[in-house]
Parts: C-alpha cells; sequence; structure tokens
C-alpha cells in the first residue's frame, strides 16, 4: 500500500528536484565566469553576483525545506488506500479528542451549523454517505483544524471530509478524494483507480492493480489493469507529471455495478483536489439544490 502523509498526498518532490539542478547550474556557472571571463567586466561581475545569490539562496531554501520536514508536528503516516477501511491508526496520527482540543476554541456559528449540516444531509439523501457516519461538530473541527478561524463554506465543509480521512476519523466508501499539482507515479494511478471502483462497489485494493507508464518518465499514454468479478480489464488514460489524468475517471465509470448503479460527480475545488462521489442515479439535481451556489457544485468528472 502506498503511505500517505500529513496532507493526505505524496508530498511533491518535482518542486525539491528542480531547485536542485538550478542551483548545481548557476553554481557551474559561477564557476565557469571566474574561469573563463577573467578579468572580469561589468558583465562578468553581473554575472558571477547573480549566480552566487541564486547559489546561497537556493541552498538555503533546500536546507529549510529539509529542516521543516525533519521537525513537522503535524506529520505522520498511516498505510492505506483512500477510500479503504481503516483498521487502525497509526502510532503518531491523532485521535478524535486531539483532533477537536487542537482546532480553535469555540462554536460553529449558526450560519456555519446550517452548511455543515446541509453538506452531511445533501451527501446521505445521495448516498454518498450513510447516515451517522460524519456529525457537524466533527466535521467543523476538522475544517477549523485546516485553517483556524475561517468562516465555514460547503467547499470548506466538503474538504474537511478529507482531513478527516488523513486523521483516520472517517473512512468513505463512497467518495474519493484526487490530488492536483502532486507528483503522479504508479502508486497514486493504482490508489485512485482502486478507490473509485470500490466507490463503485468493487473489491479491489490498490495491490491488485497494475499500472504502466511511459518510458523513460515521459508523459502519455498509461496502461491500467485490474480484476474486477473474475476477469482481468485493461485500461488506457493519459499519465501527466502533475494532474489527474482527465479521462482515468470516464473510463473507470464504464464499470458500474448492474446490481448497484452509480453516477460517479465531481466537485473541483481550490483545494489542490477533487472530490469524486459514487451516488444514486438520477440524484444530482436534487444534490446540487442543496448547495446555494450560482452554479451547480457537483457535476461530471
Amino acid at each position: 500500500m502506498r503511505t500517505c502523509v500529513y496532507n493526505g498526498w505524496k508530498p511533491n518532490v518535482t518542486a525539491k528536484r528542480e531547485l536542485s539542478l538550478a542551483t548545481a547550474f548557476f553554481a557551474l556557472l559561477a564557476v565557469l565566469v571566474v574561469g573563463l571571463m577573467r578579468p572580469l567586466d561589468t558583465v562578468g561581475w553581473a554575472c558571477l553576483a547573480t549566480s552566487v545569490t541564486f547559489v546561497v539562496l537556493g541552498c538555503l531554501a533546500l536546507w529549510k525545506d529539509s529542516m521543516s520536514a525533519a521537525s513537522e508536528p503535524g506529520s505522520w503516516t498511516v498505510d492505506q488506500p483512500f477510500g479503504g477501511d481503516v483498521t487502525a491508526l497509526a502510532p503518531t496520527a491523532v485521535a478524535p479528542e486531539e483532533l477537536i482540543s487542537a482546532a480553535q476554541a469555540g462554536e460553529p456559528t449558526n450560519e456555519e451549523r446550517v452548511v455543515l449540516k446541509t453538506t452531511i444531509e445533501a451527501l446521505v439523501e445521495a448516498d454518498a454517505l450513510a447516515p451517522g457516519e460524519v456529525d457537524v461538530m466533527l466535521l467543523w473541527r476538522a475544517a477549523q483544524h485546516v485553517d483556524p478561524g475561517r468562516p465555514v463554506g460547503s467547499f470548506e465543509a466538503l474538504y474537511a471530509l478529507a482531513t478527516l480521512q488523513e486523521f483516520g476519523l472517517f473512512a468513505p466508501r463512497r467518495l474519493v478524494f484526487v490530488p492536483s499539482h502532486t507528483e503522479y507515479d504508479t502508486a497514486l494511478l493504482a490508489e485512485i483507480t482502486a478507490s473509485v471502483l470500490m466507490a463503485l462497489g468493487h473489491g479491489v485494493g490498490p495491490d491488485d492493480v497494475i499500472v504502466v507508464l511511459p518510458g523513460e518518465g515521459a508523459q502519455g499514454r498509461a496502461s491500467i489493469t485490474f480484476p474486477l468479478d473474475g476477469r482481468r480489464e485493461t485500461i488506457m488514460c493519459d499519465f501527466l507529471w502533475k494532474y489527474p489524468p482527465p479521462d482515468l475517471c470516464e473510463a473507470l465509470i464504464n464499470f458500474r455495478r448492474a446490481d448497484d448503479p452509480r453516477e460517479v460527480v465531481c466537485a473541483d475545488g481550490s483545494h489542490g483536489m477533487l472530490l469524486l462521489a459514487a451516488i444514486r442515479p438520477g440524484s444530482l439535481d436534487a444534490l446540487n439544490r442543496r448547495f446555494p451556489a450560482e452554479d451547480p457544485l457537483f457535476g461530471p468528472p
């Protein structure tokens, strides 16, 4: 299984690698300027000063990143698929009472209570949540834990569910949180594939999924193979380094169960992730009517 880290997704190491390469390039440039342009003229001194400044700042940024990663108090790991059952909290994961006490003291406003209650009821009515899985106060505390003091609206309420899942306090069966702007690899694609299939009612885990990416680290077409009802299925999708494959969900929703059909819908928020929900067919309009928004909150993925 994949190891999820604090914010629920694999940390983006691409930016760190790019910064390291850029720092090395400017260090080499500084050496070349000194070696090839002596005696230095105005342009030479400017190139040298720019290169040295970038190297110093790059090294400082890399050092701070490594220090913060080592000392991050909220970091924890738990081996689980996105949509899988939570069997146990990791040793350093927060317990429910710790999540509550860590949040900003106080109570939700009447407006926030309405938003939170509406969010839970709307998802229950669409059969994306089971009654009693989440309550208003725990959802509000999760939202406050992420962004203390910020008023809780519909998006904050929805993505507080992802926070509860990260801390092992909620194991969604019909909801899948898909990251964006992170480094995609075979493990992450396998987890998303398994999670969508589980949301559709299939018993598929990430270890059952085989992902083959384009060669030599290139973007292109990837193949994904998984077992389903005693047979093996293979689908193709676009592989992008930092974004969800745009055609992956479209391919997966073709594997609906005949005895439990589901409509997969998507909410695109500003929290660096997409929320996929496997709802009861025909309930999309009723789901969107529960949220006061100019545009429908949920739509086709």
